[in-house]
């Protein structure tokens, strides 16, 4: 299975609006109940949804009144970073401002 293209970022919006709509649907919940659990209007839920005009803050508390939020961290892995790679870097960076009077 080929990932989603998305051309815009309206389209992603939108997809994750859905799949947000679709989650709450599978597990049989209404918006009002899962808008009074998120502490938001029926119409913020909505909107959100139909990945219109929402922020950050309403897809986060969303996600919470689903008890979904711990999800949130299988897109972002936690990044490794080599100790050698960590060195090579501190070893390459270049001082940046006044030279030291001596």
């Amino acid at each position: 299975m080929q990932p989603h293209v998305y051309e815009s970022a309206n389209d992603l919006q939108a997809r994750i609006g859905h799949q947000l709509q679709q989650l709450r649907i599978s597990m049989d919940l209404e918006q009002a109940e899962i808008a009074a659990r998120a502490g938001i209007s029926v119409r913020a839920l909505r909107q959100l949804e139909h990945g219109k005009g929402s922020s950050m803050a309403t897809f986060v508390r969303v996600l919470r009144a689903l008890h979904v939020v711990e999800r949130i961290d299988t897109l972002f892995p936690q990044a490794t970073v080599s100790p050698m790679a960590m060195l090579r870097e501190s070893k390459t960076r270049k001082r940046v401002g006044k030279p030291r009077a001596r």
